[in-house]
């Protein structure tokens, strides 16, 4: 199993936000968050697992990182020649691509994780969900871009089968191929959900109470001697898994994609940690259901479950690390 991270070095070269120009954060990344939230949307409908949404997200996040950098790039050219840009136009211009892009890379990530959908499918969603539709409505005022509510409008039908159709189609194979180029062909992603629950097997964690000598995981006995060490009970442990890949799915969907540059054992490993602070105070979330999908609210207020000390390090993860790791997340959750 691959571990390196689902945004790897030669993806994150640019940062979404600090490569764009000032006045035009706030907008790329409210378009950025639109998509992916639409495309997280059109996943569930579409039925797929865990590892194919999240595939179709990190590319989505991997060709935004190196577009914005183009049209960083061509800004700058253009505003020495063309000082006055229409803001709205341009915008709408990359909501127009950024949508087809999302809906090949929807399409993309299904068949990378073998579970294929019909091209289809894709299409009547995106047009559905309006991928690649800008909606009028938003006066780009600094009080809706800093908004966290997101409103999807869904279309009453899906496209018809005509002309415009099979363009649709020819412009998504085509968009496809893009992307492709556009990434080298880096298609490989590793999968955080998956090592979650790796990382709680090889552990152990879930096995009850366990009276013994408190030691690090590292085998050097603690300090304070002995004393009982609770470990994760079997539903304690499902809960965890659960809120940990409630926490991934939040990660996926941040704008700037900024816990994606993590290895993924870190990542996940951060996950669990910031699970398992937070089970005391919601041991069950309403409204969610059994794949993890759902909101997630961190508070950890309360004690929280008892984990072995620097458990990671059986893992050969640092504590640098995974302390930076869990901040990203504790920073997504809580926005």
């Amino acid at each position: 199993m691959d571990l390196r991270a689902p945004l790897p070095p030669q993806h994150v070269a640019t940062n979404v936000v600090d490569n764009m120009p000032p006045s035009r954060h706030p907008q790329y990344e409210l378009i950025t968050r639109h998509l992916l939230s639409r495309m997280f949307m059109s996943s569930q409908l579409m039925e797929l697992g865990s590892e194919a949404r999240f595939t179709g997200l990190v590319l989505f996040h991997r060709y935004a990182r190196h577009f914005y950098r183009l049209v960083e790039e061509r800004w700058q050219k253009r505003k020495h020649d063309k000082p006055e840009i229409d803001l709205t136009d341009e915008l709408k211009q990359i909501r127009q691509h950024l949508g087809q892009v999302a809906a090949a890379c929807s399409f993309l990530g299904c068949k990378m994780s073998e579970e294929p959908r019909r091209i289809r499918d894709v299409i009547n969603l995106s047009k559905v969900l309006g991928f690649s539709e800008w909606d009028d409505s938003m006066d780009l005022t600094k009080e809706y871009l800093q908004s966290d509510a997101i409103e999807i409008y869904e279309s009453t039908s899906p496209p018809p089968l005509d002309e415009k159709y099979w363009i649709t189609k020819e412009d998504i194979v085509s968009t496809e191929q893009l992307v492709l180029r556009m990434l080298q062909f880096d298609t490989l992603v590793c999968h955080p959900h998956r090592c979650v629950l790796i990382v709680m097997e090889t552990l152990g964690f879930g096995n009850g109470l366990n009276n013994h000598a408190q030691r690090g995981v590292d085998g050097s006995e603690c300090s304070h001697g002995t004393k009982e060490i609770t470990f994760l009970t079997p539903e304690q442990s499902d809960q965890v898994i659960l809120d940990a890949w409630r926490i991934l799915n939040e990660a996926s969907l941040d704008a700037n994609g900024g816990a994606l540059i993590y290895p993924v054992i870190v990542l996940s490993c951060a996950a669990i940690a910031v699970a398992a602070d937070g089970i005391t105070v919601h041991p069950a979330l309403s409204g969610s259901d059994d794949n993890g999908n759902g909101a997630f609210k961190c508070d950890v207020s309360e004690p929280h479950i008892g984990l072995p000390d620097y458990w990671w390090r059986a893992l050969d993860v640092k504590t640098n690390e995974i302390e930076a790791a869990m901040s990203s997340l504790r920073k997504i959750i809580e926005k």
